[in-house]
């Protein structure tokens, strides 16, 4: 069984990450080869992408023309002089690729029995070549935001206009879209909802099994109800290409997991300070002055990226309840485990998710997580799995902060442990590349009444 897997980049952010561990997964360890055995079969992968930024033998960059590379150059200057994009939305710059083109000159594309989709975002894709590759392959498409639904943002947070059919939001700036001079979002929401019909409707020779994979329940919530799905009707007789298939994230539990050696006296706290509004980090950062007047409880507050604004620092300097240490963002997993093991409590306050693999890895290495109401964060945190806050609101923040000082460290960290043996139990990147792999053997035998959706 040959996979293909497609992405804009091979590294970057949470999507790639995760592509690039798929593809250079070693299927014939024990825990899968149960799997192989009993459906006989092997696995082969591939990952393309539109710039490789590794030495990996196992991902290929399709080649692109100059003018493509000009283009992009151009439009990336005309951002950085006026916070606006022109050419990229114009569909310029997906159409210039060529990417069907090449990838039907692709000897493992030629050979690939599925196709695998990620962030095909980033003016790397031209949609319209989606109907012309489902009309050849099988194509799963792992749903790690809200892009494929939307007139161009990667979320809408509390705007709900995908599901009415309006493609534009107040959101003019929210990846990939960047202000576009000309705001052709309408546009890019009705072109998805054509292409996505016209695959659903594919007959004979050219009809194969397209399956959205969302990584929780809520972006499969958002896509049953957005306007481009074309799935909307009751009339079971109806035949269907297109199907829904959640398979929430997992990480590498061989990696981050408890290390059960939290022996001191103080509270810990971790928080990540990034330069991404959406991250929420200046929700906690603003609270803090408020949070040392109002706690009886000293902690040590562990921030890691950009530093705390001076003037933060300097209001609760000669008075602070907290013992602040700054640290660099850091890459190696091995070491950002040991850094969650060094805490007992995270501060999560980002305002767009989907399912959170940092999260995901907090709750492996048992910290107990206050985060907010974005996205997955509910699935994530249920069931007392850790405290949520309403997303955004700075009083609940408070509020919730101050419920979690007020229990023991025996009790935070007990509650640590419980989401620690949750992840290893349900998400765990085993039981998710099993069911990927289960996936891709249900849409080549037209096994797709055990999908939900």
């Amino acid at each position: 069984m040959k996979i293909l897997h497609i992405n804009t980049y091979d590294k970057a952010g949470g999507a790639e990450q995760f592509a690039f561990d798929f593809v250079h997964q070693d299927f014939t360890t024990e825990k899968y080869q149960k799997y192989f055995d009993e459906n006989n079969e092997k696995i082969e992968t591939k990952f393309i992408v539109k710039r490789k930024k590794t030495d990996s033998p196992k991902v290929e960059a399709l080649p692109r023309p100059l003018s493509s590379h000009f283009l992009e150059k151009f439009d990336k200057g005309i951002y950085k002089l006026f916070k606006h994009t022109f050419f990229s939305d114009l569909s310029v710059l997906k159409k210039l690729h060529f990417t069907f083109e090449n990838l039907q000159k692709n000897e493992f594309y030629q050979n690939a029995d599925v196709i695998h989709l990620h962030n095909i975002h980033y003016d790397f894709f031209d949609l319209n070549d989606l109907i012309k590759i489902s009309k050849q392959k099988p194509i799963i498409w792992t749903l790690h935001d809200m892009w494929a639904m939307t007139g161009g943002e990667a979320y809408t947070f509390e705007n709900e206009n995908y599901k009415k059919g309006i493609g534009k939001t107040p959101y003019q700036a929210f990846h990939p879209l960047l202000n576009p001079i000309i705001d052709r979002r309408q546009n890019y929401l009705e072109q998805k909802k054509r292409i996505y019909f016209a695959i659903n409707q594919l007959k004979g020779n050219e009809k194969h099994n397209f399956v959205f994979v969302p990584v929780s329940n809520w972006l499969k919530e958002c896509l049953e109800a957005s306007y481009i799905y074309p799935n909307k009707t009751e009339n079971q007789e109806v035949e269907k290409n297109i199907s829904i298939q959640t398979i929430q994230n997992g990480i590498d539990t061989t990696i981050f997991k408890n290390l059960n050696q939290r022996n001191w006296n103080t509270k810990r706290i971790l928080f990540f300070n990034s330069d991404n509004p959406y991250k929420g980090a200046a929700l906690f950062e603003t609270l803090l002055p408020q949070l040392n007047q109002q706690t009886d409880t000293i902690f040590e507050l562990f921030v890691v990226g950009k530093e705390l604004s001076k003037t933060v620092l300097h209001s609760f300097s000669n008075t602070s309840k907290i013992k602040i240490t700054h640290l660099k963002p850091i890459y190696d997993r091995q070491k950002m485990n040991e850094l969650y093991n060094s805490v007992d409590i995270l501060v999560f306050p980002s305002r767009a998710e989907n399912f959170s693999l940092l999260v995901l890895e907090a709750m492996a290495a048992g910290i107990f997580i206050i985060g907010s109401t974005a996205g997955g964060i509910k699935e994530q945190l249920a069931n007392q799995r850790g405290i949520l806050f309403e997303n955004e609101n700075q009083k609940d923040l408070l509020y919730k902060i101050n419920l979690v000082f007020n229990m023991s460290l025996e009790e935070i960290r007990e509650k640590g442990k419980t989401a620690s043996l949750f992840v290893n139990e349900n998400w765990s990147v085993e039981k998710m590349r099993l069911k990927y792999l289960k996936l891709y053997h249900q849409i080549l035998n037209d096994g797709l009444d055990l999908v939900d959706g």
